[in-house]
């Protein structure tokens, strides 16, 4: 399952990255956002192309395409 695949307010477990730019994947652990971390999925924004995300108690918006590259267990 992907963050592309949750439902609002639905709480999981980041298991993978890969696929994603290195330097994207850089910036997002930066943030918080790294296999291991527990991410909840706010909101779904613009159509269904942006995913409003909570991890570590810090709000980031992804984009689909990336959301549906980062592989995460509920």
């Amino acid at each position: 399952m992907t963050i592309a695949d949750m439902n609002k307010t639905d709480t999981a477990r980041v298991i993978s990255l890969n696929g994603l730019d290195k330097t994207f994947v850089e910036r997002l652990m930066d943030i918080g956002l790294y296999e291991g971390a527990t991410v909840t999925l706010l909101n779904i924004l613009a159509m269904g192309r942006l995913f409003l995300l909570e991890v570590d108690d810090v709000e980031i918006c992804i984009r689909r395409d990336d959301a549906a590259q980062i592989e995460v267990q509920s």
